[in-house]
C-alpha cells in the first residue's frame, strides 16, 4: 500500500512540474510568425559580398575620375601662317602687295576645359566649354624676291586724299623681311570621346579624342626689318644722301592689328601627353605705329594659320 501511494505522489509531482514547461513551449510556438519572409536575413557571407561590391565600385569611381581628370592643357606648337591682302594695296614700286607665307613659326597655348555635365555620358562622352586664356605665336616671313623691294622716295596718298598742310606720307615696306607676333584669347565648345573605356586593359581607357571649335579676339604686331640696300633710291643714278628720305630710314617700320579669330581642331591624348592639329583664321586690320610717316590708313589682311602641337595636360 505504501508503494502505491509513493508512485501516485511521484506522478502528481511530475505532472505539476511539467505543466508550466508545456505552457511556456506553447507560448513560444504561438509567438512565431510562420508567414514571415526570412529570405532578407543577411548572413556573414552576404555582408562580405556586399562589402566587396562597394569596394569595387569605389575603385572604379577613382579610376574613371583619374581618366577624366587633367582638364587644364598647355600646347607647344609649330605653325605655318599666311597673310593675304583683302584689297589691291600698292608697294610704291609699281606692284601690288602679294600674299605672304611664313617659313617658320612657333606657338604656345594655355587653357582649361569646363564640364557641361558632372559625369561623362556612359564614361565615353564629355561635353565641355574651353577657355584658352593665353594663345601666343610668332611667325617669320622672308623678304620677297627681287630688288628693289620698296622706295623711300615714293609718295603715298591716303584713302581720303591729301589735305592742305599734310606732310608727305610714304608706302609701307610690305615686301621686306617680317616678324609677326600675336596674342589672343578664345572660348568655345569641345567634345571628348573615350572609345575604349570598355576594354579589359585599363590602360586603353586613357586614350581620348578631343574635337573643338573656338572663337576669340586677336592682337597682332607685324614688324618689317628695314634694309636700305633694297631701296629703289639706291639704284637711281640720281641717288645722293640728300634725296634719300631719312624719315623712312629712321621710322619704326611696324604695324599693329586686331580682329575676330575662329579656330577648329582636334587632338589625341593618353594620360598627360597628346598631339593635335589646329586651323585658325582671322580678318586683321593693320595700322602703322609711325602714322606721321606712313599715314593713318588701315590695311586689312586675311590671316590663316595651321599648326601642329604637342600637348601636356594637368
Amino acid at each position: 500500500m505504501k508503494r502505491k501511494m509513493t508512485v501516485l505522489m511521484a506522478c502528481l509531482f511530475w505532472m505539476a512540474a511539467a505543466a508550466p514547461v508545456a505552457a511556456q513551449e506553447e507560448n513560444k510556438q504561438s509567438n512565431i510568425d510562420w508567414t514571415e519572409d526570412t529570405t532578407e536575413v543577411k548572413t556573414i557571407k552576404d555582408i562580405i559580398e556586399e562589402q566587396q561590391r562597394v569596394t569595387l565600385l569605389n575603385a572604379a569611381d577613382r579610376h574613371y575620375s583619374e581618366v577624366w581628370g587633367r582638364r587644364s592643357y598647355m600646347n607647344f606648337g609649330f605653325s605655318m601662317s599666311k597673310l593675304s591682302p583683302t584689297h589691291d594695296y600698292q608697294t610704291g614700286i609699281g606692284s601690288k602687295v602679294p600674299t605672304y607665307k611664313s617659313n617658320w613659326g612657333a606657338s604656345f597655348q594655355y587653357g582649361r576645359s569646363y564640364r557641361l555635365h558632372k559625369k561623362p555620358i556612359a564614361n565615353a562622352l564629355q561635353f565641355n566649354i574651353d577657355y584658352t586664356g593665353v594663345d601666343l605665336f610668332v611667325n617669320h616671313f622672308a623678304e620677297e624676291d627681287g630688288n628693289p623691294l620698296y622706295s623711300s622716295k615714293a609718295i603715298y596718298v591716303p584713302e581720303g586724299g591729301k589735305k592742305d598742310g599734310d606732310k608727305d606720307y610714304h608706302y609701307t615696306p610690305w615686301n621686306m623681311e617680317k616678324y609677326e607676333g600675336s596674342y589672343s584669347m578664345t572660348l568655345g565648345p569641345s567634345l571628348t570621346i573615350a572609345p575604349f573605356n570598355g576594354a579589359n586593359e585599363r590602360g586603353f581607357h586613357y586614350l581620348k579624342f578631343n574635337f573643338y571649335f573656338h572663337v576669340g579676339y586677336q592682337f597682332s604686331m607685324l614688324f618689317m626689318k628695314f634694309n636700305g640696300d633694297k631701296d629703289a633710291n639706291n639704284n637711281s643714278t640720281l641717288f645722293t644722301e640728300q634725296n634719300m628720305f631719312s624719315d623712312v630710314d629712321d621710322a619704326f617700320t611696324a604695324n599693329w592689328g586686331h580682329g575676330v579669330t575662329t579656330s577648329f581642331g582636334m587632338n589625341l591624348s593618353w594620360k598627360a601627353i597628346g598631339i593635335g592639329y589646329e586651323h585658325r583664321s582671322a580678318k586683321l586690320k593693320y595700322k602703322s605705329f609711325a602714322t606721321s610717316v606712313f599715314s593713318n590708313d588701315k590695311f586689312e589682311f586675311d590671316s590663316s594659320v595651321n599648326r601642329i602641337y604637342l600637348q601636356y595636360r594637368m
